[in-house]
This record gives structure tokens, C-alpha cells and sequence, in this order.
């Protein structure tokens, strides 16, 4: 039975998790049947957003906080029903991929956030760090998110580094794809350093395309360390406090999460200082004011129909960020421990993949060219069959697994081949896929384990079949 893959979470993605629990959802035996249709883009929201605000004229000994939230985690849903009691709002930063995925904001969520005076924002189609990623590939994560998020019926004009990563190139394609700030974490004292750094960001940033903030909020902040935030601000000539939350426990709980009823207390006393003090709470875009530009369309990336269609074929090229080798990955779900590290001269005298499971109990453990938006991913036509092909050796029994991308960058699980049989020497698999279906623009393909074993892996090949 086909299922729809659960879209990689921020953490799994970006931690390289070696418990495959966490990562995907995928069959745990051969997949048939038709393949999924592609979801619809919904251009015809039901709420209205509020009206743009110019930006307003701080005087320059007033505190202004901003309340920033990174990655669209469904638990941040109880912020939002905190600060709609006491009417304060709050800027999201989304990853637009994941958004109607366990654990996330769902887009009816952010509808009525979005109805209620929150900033809806941009922080990448996908969440990963923008430093590890081709410059092209970085153009496609920050405009398509952009054209996402506006094409849902939002007025994103505010931007958020994944992982803080950036550098005056990322922060020049930030400008280019039409946002109007954008937001780093670091360069603000705080209870986690970055002494002598200063209390605040000026209202007038000498960088609006990399805007300082102090490190995120974690689990070993206290409602007094977030309080000292706004006194140390408003005790050295008031300025602008971007406070960023990623979790709130106990609906989520993590190194990086927040207790529901510390954050409670924390807003509570910011609302009853607006009276007191003159401190207000304002979303990043109120700040930053501007006009709201014009979507910008990603760098369009032709299909490739000649050769081995596959980036880093032979495993060779260093990794970047998480993967294991630049380009693959490794993912799986269920409870099992499993591993992947290249291997020189694996099968066939040259560098490969060695997988392996320990401790299975259910599930899968996977290879697979990294789930991206074209920098490693291979971009495909619809109606076209595609031919895989590795050289392998395995102990248990083994599989092709293919994924599939759609317009807005949002990956779902495909189909799989049969399966392969155990071997000792090495020998070549080959399996031709179906006909790729209408509405989606990326491939990705790996072997993947479904029980305790070893599987070595080298030549790897995607081609355009011809009879």
C-alpha cells in the first residue's frame, strides 16, 4: 500500500539522527498501487491579513521587544493562544515544506493566526543551513519559500537564517527574493554570553539583512534571564529585543524548549510593563515597516535527460552539514539503530556506502540522495521512466525507494522496487520505475534495510530509460 511520507522534521533533518525512529514514514514491504496525486496550491485563503503598518517613530529611549518563533512547531500553538488572551502578537518563522505535518502548524493554524495579528514569515522552504548549500540552491530555499507563504494569502516581508547560517552572499539573496529584514541569533548579551556585546539592536540597523538578537530562548532559561533581557535594554538607552522561542513543554519538550507557563509569566509581565514603562511589544514588520515587494520565482532548473543523472555517484565529495557524503543522506523510521558512513573500495575497488541495522525491532534504515530542491535531488519530467541502478552486497534482503517532490518543495514517498536478495559477492541491480506522474518536479532514490543487517553499495546510477 502506497503511504505519504511524514515530511522530515527541522531536528531530523539537520541532527543526522542514528535512531531511525524519528525520520521518516515508509513501507515495510514492497509498495504498488497508483501514486499519490499531487496536493493542490491553495491561492484562495479565507482570511484577510491586517492592513500593512508603516513603521512607527520609536523614540529612541523606548524598548521594543519582538517575540520570534523559528520553524512553524506545532507546540508554539500555545504561545499563540497565550499572547491572543492578553492581545499581543508575535512574528512565525516558517519552513513552508513542513507545514501540515505531525508536528507543525497546520496552514488553517496560521489562517487564523494571520486573522488575529501575527506575522506570518519566511525562514526556508526547508530548514536547512543555508552556509552548507550551493549559492543556487540557496536562492531556491529562500524565494520559494517567499512565493509559498505569499501565494497562501501572507505579506512576508521578514526572513529567518536556518541555524543562524549566513553570510553577505545569503544575506544579498535574502534582499534579492524580496524580503525586507532578516534576523540572526547572536550578537546580543544574554544569560548565554556575548558579554560586552551590547543590550539591543538599534531601530535603524547598520545591517537590516542580518539583524542582531541574543541566543535563542532554552530549556535552561528562566522567566528572570528573559526579564533581564528588557531591563538590561531599557537600563542602556532602550533599543529593539528580538526574543526567539523554538518549543514550548509540555506539549514539546527539548533542549531548546520553554515551560508553557514561563512563557505565560514572561508575556504576562511584558504587557503589564507597557503601562509601566513604555516597553511595547511589536512583530518584526511592524519595526522594519517597508512596502510589500513583489513575489520573486526561484532559479528555474532545467530536467537533465543525458548520463547518470546522479550528483556524488561514487560517494567521493566531502559532506556538507549532515550528510553523510555530499549529497546522501540517511533516514529511517521505527525503532532500530542504524548507520551509514562511506567506505573506501567497497564492491568494486572504489568508494560506496556501507548501511547497516543493529537492534531492529520495526522499520526501515535508509540511503538516498538528500531531499532538497534541485542541488542534489535530480530534477525530473513527468511521463518519463527512470532506470536504477548499484552494484550491492547485502546480508538480508534489501530495496529501491523513491521519492517525489511537488511545485511548493514538499517531498512524499513513491513507490519501491521488489526486493533484492541477500548476496555475498557483488552484483548489479538494476529496476526501471513506473512513469513519473503529473505535478512534480524532483526525484530521489537510495536502498534502503528492513531487518538486522549489512548492506554495501557503490556505482550508483539514474538514467532516463529508452526501450
Amino acid at each position: 500500500m502506497k503511504m505519504l511520507v511524514a515530511f522530515l522534521s527541522a531536528g531530523a533533518l539537520l541532527t543526522g539522527c542514528v535512531s531511525a525512529d524519528v525520520l521518516f514514514s515508509s513501507p515495510t514491504m514492497k509498495a504498488k498501487g497508483p501514486a499519490p496525486a499531487p496536493p493542490e496550491p491553495r491561492l484562495d485563503t479565507v482570511h484577510q491579513s491586517p492592513p500593512k503598518l508603516e513603521r512607527r517613530d520609536y523614540d529612541r529611549d523606548k524598548t521594543v521587544v519582538s517575540l520570534t518563533f523559528d520553524d512553524g512547531n506545532a507546540s508554539q500553538h500555545e504561545a499563540v493562544k497565550i499572547l491572543d488572551e492578553i492581545e499581543l502578537e508575535g512574528t512565525f518563522y516558517v519552513n513552508s515544506s513542513v507545514l501540515d505535518s505531525p508536528g507543525y502548524f497546520s496552514r488553517a493554524q496560521l489562517d487564523a493566526m494571520a486573522n488575529t495579528g501575527h506575522e506570518i514569515a519566511g525562514h526556508g522552504v526547508q530548514h536547512r543551513n543555508l552556509s552548507d548549500l550551493e549559492p543556487v540552491e540557496t536562492v531556491r530555499q529562500i524565494c520559494m519559500d517567499r512565493k509559498n507563504l505569499s501565494n497562501w494569502g501572507y505579506q512576508v516581508t521578514s526572513f529567518a537564517f536556518p541555524e543562524a547560517g549566513s553570510n553577505p552572499a545569503i544575506e544579498q539573496a535574502v534582499a534579492d527574493c524580496g524580503y525586507n529584514s532578516a534576523r540572526g541569533l547572536g550578537g546580543i548579551e544574554s544569560v548565554t554570553g556575548c558579554e560586552g556585546c551590547g543590550y539591543a539592536e538599534s531601530f535603524d540597523p547598520k545591517n537590516i539583512w542580518h539583524t542582531l538578537a541574543p541566543a535563542m530562548v532554552d530549556a535552561d532559561w528562566t522567566v528572570e534571564d528573559m526579564q533581564n533581557l528588557v531591563l538590561n535594554a531599557e537600563e542602556n538607552g532602550g533599543g529593539w529585543i528580538q526574543i526567539t522561542f523554538h518549543h514550548l513543554c509540555p506539549s514539546s519538550c527539548n533542549e531548546i524548549s520553554v515551560q508553557t507557563e514561563d512563557f505565560a509569566q514572561f508575556v504576562s509581565w511584558l504587557k503589564d510593563r507597557e503601562q509601566k514603562t513604555g516597553t511595547v511589544v511589536r512583530t518584526v514588520d511592524e519595526v522594519v515597516g517597508g512596502p510589500i515587494r513583489p513575489i520573486v520565482d526561484e532559479p528555474e532548473l532545467p530536467a537533465n535527460t543525458e548520463g547518470n543523472l546522479v550528483v556524488n555517484s561514487g560517494f567521493s565529495e566531502q559532506p556538507r552539514g549532515d550528510d553523510f557524503s555530499r549529497c546522501w543522506q540517511a533516514a529511517g523510521y521505527g525503532k532500530n539503530n542504524g548507520h551509514a558512513r562511506v567506505e573506501p573500495k567497497a564492491t568494486n575497488d572504489s568508494d560506496g556506502v556501507r548501511l547497516e541495522i543493529t537492534n531492529y525491532r520495526d522499520g526501515d534504515f535508509k540511503f538516498l540522495q538528500r531531499l532538497d530542491l534541485g542541488e542534489c535531488a535530480t530534477q525530473i519530467i513527468p511521463g518519463e521512466r527512470y532506470e536504477m541502478k548499484a552494484t550491492y552486497s547485502a546480508t538480508t534482503t534489501a530495496q529501491f525507494v523513491l521519492y517525489l517532490r511537488d511545485p511548493q518543495g514538499d517531498w512524499l514517498y513513491w513507490t519501491a522496487s521488489d526486493w533484492l536478495a541477500p548476496t555475498d559477492a557483488a552484483k548489479e541491480a538494476v529496476w526501471v520505475a513506473p512513469a513519473i506522474p503529473e505535478g512534480f518536479t524532483g526525484l530521489s532514490f537510495g536502498l534502503s534495510l528492513f531487518s538486522e543487517g549489512i548492506l554495501h553499495a557503490d556505482d550508483v546510477e539514474m538514467s532516463v530509460y529508452s526501450d
